[in-house]
């Protein structure tokens, strides 16, 4: 069944036939389709007389849930100590699905610890 409206988009329903066999009756796929371009939008799978969800994956697999429990909110910047793994920006970077920034991050960051590292070498070797 193709249902069609007035804007740029339409919805494509497609209903899985039932079988003896079958653990998953009355689904229902719909793929929504931009109408200028023909290129699928979203997909959304369920069953006809219950709920649609989309199953689209976020990042790591996790469910929206999931990830929103590592989120730091407003209130919780003053309450977090300085060694929260949630506070580093390559970590913050990589939560955003912001890759190339992560890595980029991440290089500067070592970085420095190595210059840091060599520098308490020095001091030790000073100190002696």
């Amino acid at each position: 069944m193709r249902i069609k409206g007035g804007g740029n988009y339409s919805c494509r329903l497609k209903f899985k036939e039932q079988s003896v066999k079958d653990r998953n009756p009355r689904q229902v796929h719909v793929f929504v389709q931009d109408n200028r371009t023909g290129e699928k939008v979203a997909i959304l799978i369920g069953k006809w007389d219950e709920a649609i969800q989309s199953p689209t994956k976020t990042r790591y697999n996790l469910s929206p849930f999931a990830i929103s429990l590592n989120e730091i909110t407003l209130g919780m910047m003053d309450k977090l100590p300085s060694t929260d793994s949630r506070l580093r920006p390559d970590q913050r970077h990589l939560e955003n699905g912001e890759y190339h920034a992560a890595k980029l991050r991440l290089a500067v960051l070592e970085t420095g610890k190595e210059a840091a590292g060599e520098r308490m070498e020095t001091e030790m070797v000073w100190k002696r």
